[in-house]
């Protein structure tokens, strides 16, 4: 099996330091590179990785166009968002505009590699509690398409 390639896109330094030394002692795992800005992320998009981990904070600092200018760049990209205290509401942006995921910083020291490994193998990774946020916008969707088709 080839390695899972990573790109590790954080403006905050120390993060990004835990996750390298964290990935870097996992096998399989390969990062290729590291990024610190938005400008930078969008630059690594010609590593092609088969996941980006990418700061909430620096998602949002653009943010109609990060996510969607990466994914152009590199469509098979899977990204895993990494927040700190982040709203539910950031969160559920950035998976609706195709994150397959996102970390806690309280919890990605325990879950980073498990995470990369599942969103690579074509899984999700989101807490229990935002499955149910996540439902809930899905039918709150559906009853809206269906209203729209009724007028």
């Amino acid at each position: 099996m080839s390695s899972i390639t990573v790109v590790i896109a954080d403006s905050d330094t120390r993060r990004l330091g835990v996750c390298m030394r964290l990935l870097e002692g996992a096998s399989g795992i390969t990062v290729v590179a590291t990024a610190g800005t938005v400008r930078e992320t969008i630059g690594t998009a010609m590593h092609r990785p088969h996941i980006l981990l990418l700061d909430l904070k620096m998602a949002r600092a653009n943010e109609a166009a990060t996510l969607p200018l990466f994914r152009t760049k590199s469509p098979r990209t899977q990204i895993i968002l990494l927040t700190g205290q982040s709203s539910d509401a950031h969160v559920l942006a950035g998976i609706s505009q195709g994150a397959r995921g996102y970390l806690d910083a309280k919890l990605f020291r325990r879950f980073l590699v498990k995470a990369v490994r599942a969103v690579a193998a074509g899984e999700s990774w989101v807490s229990r509690a935002m499955v149910g946020k996540l439902i809930d916008r899905l039918a709150r969707l559906m009853a809206l398409n269906v209203r729209t088709r009724r007028t």
